[in-house]
């Protein structure tokens, strides 16, 4: 992306056009979408479009970036043993994120692009979670810790995908729950025993 976003005039053309991509993103392929589609679904000029971004894709990425330093800057990283909180806290800051952008839960719940986006979102937690995790755990277990980490990081993710794919049938705080004992246990493995 280029160009001024300050300006408030600037910040909703950018939210207007971010939001159409991501409505348009619901049901076809990114290779799909034209410039002049997604101009015509927000409602602005490609010459606006240009100020702003350089592609289809940039847009797509640009909304990427900011949604995860968004979730990101919502989230801080608690020491482990009381590991299951980490996940969980991320795990309401994506929600919470999501919730704010309807578009954007029917996005990562149904568009083959939002692959890309939560591999960057599991690695985005992994780089944040793995560090404490080695600081924490017993000697004899740092050598495992990045697979660990991995390994817990995706699989919370990819439950909150399809948490979504299946209309958020169950309670999050169930949800929250559910992981929380998981990840206590798994948690446990890690820790030097007293």
């Amino acid at each position: 992306m280029h160009g001024n976003k300050q300006d408030k005039r600037s910040v909703r053309t950018c939210a207007a056009i971010e939001s159409a991509l991501l409505r348009l993103l619901g049901g076809r392929d990114i290779n799909e979408i034209t410039i002049k589609r997604l101009c015509e679904e927000a409602d602005v000029n490609r010459t606006t479009f240009y100020l702003h971004y350089t592609s289809v894709f940039d847009v797509l990425e640009n909304i990427r970036e900011e949604i995860i330093t968004r979730i990101l800057k919502n989230y801080t990283v608690h020491k482990f043993p009381h590991g299951s909180e980490a996940y969980t806290d991320f795990l309401t800051a994506v929600r919470e994120e999501t919730e704010r952008m309807p578009m954007l839960e029917e996005f990562l719940a149904n568009s083959k692009e939002a692959a890309m986006f939560t591999q960057d979102l599991k690695y985005s937690f992994y780089e944040r979670l793995h560090g404490a995790l080695v600081k924490e755990a017993s000697e004899d277990k740092k050598e495992c810790c990045a697979y660990v980490t991995v390994f817990l990081c995706s699989g919370v993710i990819d439950a909150y995908i399809l948490w979504l794919k299946n209309g958020k049938a169950t309670p999050f705080e169930v949800l929250c729950k559910s992981f929380s004992a998981l990840i206590k246990t798994g948690h446990a493995c890690f820790m030097p025993h007293e």
